[in-house]
C-alpha cells in the first residue's frame, strides 16, 4: 500500500515536470502554480533523502551557481527603489528553487524521462511555429497584398488554402513576417529572441537524439523534418545572435560527440562542401542573403561596433546604441557595487531624458544586455560571480563530457549579450531549468566516478 502511494507521488512529481516544460505557452499564473506544486510534491515525495543528498553532494555546487543571485538580493540594502527591487528578487526566486530541486531533492532522471521532457519542449516549439504560420495566413487573408496588376487582393483563402500557402511561400521573408504582426499577438508570449533561442536549443536536442541515440525509423524521419523546419524558422526570424550560435556551435558539437580523427575530418569536409554549395543556390541567395531585415540587422551591428570601438559618429538608427550608451555612462558612475537591484529602470530613464531619446522613454527600454544589467544592479562583484557560475558549470560539463551542457552555456552566453533574458520569467525558466538539469546530471556523474569528493 505504501509503495503504491510513493509510486503515485513520484508520478505526480514527473507530471508537473512535464507541465513545466511547456512553459513557453503557459500563462504566468499557471507557470507559478506549476512550479509551486512541483516543489511541494517533490519535497513530500523525496523528503527522506534531502539531508542525505546535502551531505553527499555538499552545499558547494549550489553556492557556486546561485551565489551571484544571493549577493544580488543583498543589494536591496542600498537600493533606492525597494519595492521594485523586492519584486525583481521574488521573480528570480526560481534561480534558487530549481538548483535546490535538481541537486538535492529530485533523483537523477533516467534517459527515457529526460527524453520525454525534451520532446515536450520540442513539440511546444513546433506548436508555436504553426501558430505563427497561421497568424501570418490570417494577416495575408485579412489585410491583403498587391498583385502583379497593381491591384489589392484580400480573402485569398476563398480560392482555397493551397493558394494562400503559395502566396506565403512566394513572399520575401520580410513581407510575410509583417503579417504575423508579433506585437498584437496576446494569446502567447511571442518574442523573436526568446523564440529563436528555444528553437536553436531544440535543434541541439534533436541532433543529440537523431545522431547519437537509437531511435525508430519513423521517429527519426519526424525528427529530421523538425530539424530542417527549426533551422529554416531560425533563419526566417533573422535573430543574429542565434544564427551565429547555430553556425558556430553545430560543427563544434558534432566534433566533440564524434569519436576518431578520420570521422571528424570527414565531417569538416562535408560541412565545407555542403555550406559552399548551399550558398550558391539562387533561392538561398534571394530569400536569405537578400532579406531586407537580415541585411539591415547586419548593417546595424556593424554600425554599432564602428561607433563604439572606432569612435565614429552615429549613423545607425538602431535604438540599442542609445540604450547601451546610457548603460555604459551609468555603470561608470558606480562600477564596483552598482545602484542596487530595482534601480536599473530609473537610472536608465534619467539618462534617456539627458540624451533626449524619446523612443527609449516611450518604450521604457531595459539594457538589452544581461551583463550590463548585472553591473548596474550589483556592480563588478555580482557580474564576476555570475560569470564564475557559468564557467563552473562549463567546467563540470567538460569534465563529465556532457556536451549538451557545454553548448547550452555558450548559447546562453551569446544571447545574454543582446537580450536581458533574466528580467523575464521565460528567460529565467529557460536558463535555470536546463542548466540545473544538465549540471546536476554532470555533477552526479563525477561524484559517482569519485572525481569530485
Amino acid at each position: 500500500m505504501l509503495s503504491k502511494y510513493k509510486d503515485n507521488l513520484e508520478k505526480t512529481v514527473f507530471f508537473f515536470l512535464c507541465v513545466l516544460f511547456i512553459y513557453p505557452i503557459l500563462p504566468h499564473a499557471i507557470q507559478s502554480i506549476t512550479i509551486g506544486l512541483l516543489a511541494f510534491f517533490s519535497v513530500v515525495t523525496y523528503r527522506d533523502i534531502i539531508v542525505l543528498n546535502v551531505k553527499k553532494y555538499s552545499i558547494k555546487p549550489f553556492l557556486f551557481i546561485t551565489g551571484w543571485f544571493i549577493i544580488l538580493a543583498l543589494t536591496l540594502v542600498y537600493s533606492s527603489n525597494l519595492d521594485e527591487g523586492v519584486k525583481r528578487i521574488l521573480k528570480g526566486m526560481n534561480l534558487i528553487i530549481f538548483p535546490l530541486l535538481f541537486l538535492y531533492i529530485l533523483p537523477n532522471l533516467s534517459l527515457k524521462r529526460k527524453n520525454i521532457l525534451y520532446d515536450i519542449f520540442i513539440y511546444t516549439h513546433v506548436f508555436l511555429i504553426f501558430f505563427l504560420l497561421f497568424k501570418s495566413f490570417e494577416g495575408i487573408d485579412r489585410l491583403g497584398f498587391p498583385d502583379d496588376k497593381r491591384g489589392w487582393v484580400r480573402n485569398i483563402s476563398d480560392e482555397g488554402y493551397i493558394e494562400l500557402i503559395k502566396v506565403f511561400i512566394s513572399m520575401p521573408f520580410s513581407h510575410s513576417r509583417y503579417f504575423i504582426n508579433e506585437n498584437e499577438i496576446t494569446t502567447f508570449f511571442i518574442h523573436k529572441a526568446y523564440l529563436s533561442i528555444g528553437l536553436v536549443w531544440s535543434v541541439f536536442l534533436l541532433m543529440d537524439r537523431l545522431f547519437f541515440q537509437k531511435m525508430k525509423k519513423i521517429k527519426s524521419l519526424l525528427f529530421l523534418f523538425l530539424l530542417i523546419l527549426f533551422i529554416i524558422t531560425i533563419i526566417y526570424f533573422t535573430s543574429i545572435p542565434n544564427i551565429i550560435a547555430l553556425i558556430v556551435l553545430l560543427p563544434i558539437f558534432f566534433l566533440l560527440k564524434i569519436k576518431g580523427l578520420k570521422k571528424r575530418l570527414l565531417l569538416i569536409i562535408i560541412l565545407l562542401i555542403s555550406t559552399t554549395t548551399l550558398m550558391q543556390v539562387n533561392i538561398v541567395k534571394e530569400r536569405v542573403f537578400n532579406d531586407i531585415r537580415l541585411k539591415k540587422d547586419i548593417g546595424e551591428v556593424i554600425s554599432l561596433f564602428q561607433t563604439i570601438f572606432n569612435d565614429q559618429p552615429k549613423e545607425s538608427a538602431n535604438i540599442r546604441l542609445d540604450v547601451w550608451s546610457c548603460s555604459y555612462k551609468q555603470i561608470k558612475k558606480s562600477i564596483w557595487f552598482g545602484y542596487g537591484v530595482g534601480d536599473e529602470e530609473q537610472i536608465l530613464l534619467d539618462c534617456y531624458k539627458e540624451i533626449n531619446c524619446k523612443d527609449c522613454l516611450e518604450q521604457n527600454l531595459n539594457t538589452h544586455n544581461c551583463y550590463a544589467s548585472l553591473l548596474l544592479a550589483g556592480g563588478i562583484f555580482v557580474l564576476l560571480l555570475f560569470l564564475l557560475a557559468l564557467i563552473y558549470m562549463f567546467k563540470i560539463g567538460l569534465k563529465a563530457k556532457n556536451y549538451l551542457l557545454l553548448v547550452f552555456i555558450v548559447l546562453l552566453f551569446i544571447n545574454l549579450m543582446s537580450e536581458n533574458m533574466l528580467l523575464r520569467i521565460h528567460g529565467v525558466l529557460f536558463y535555470v531549468v536546463f542548466s540545473s538539469l544538465l549540471f546536476s546530471e554532470s555533477y552526479f556523474k563525477l561524484v559517482k566516478q569519485k572525481e569530485i569528493v
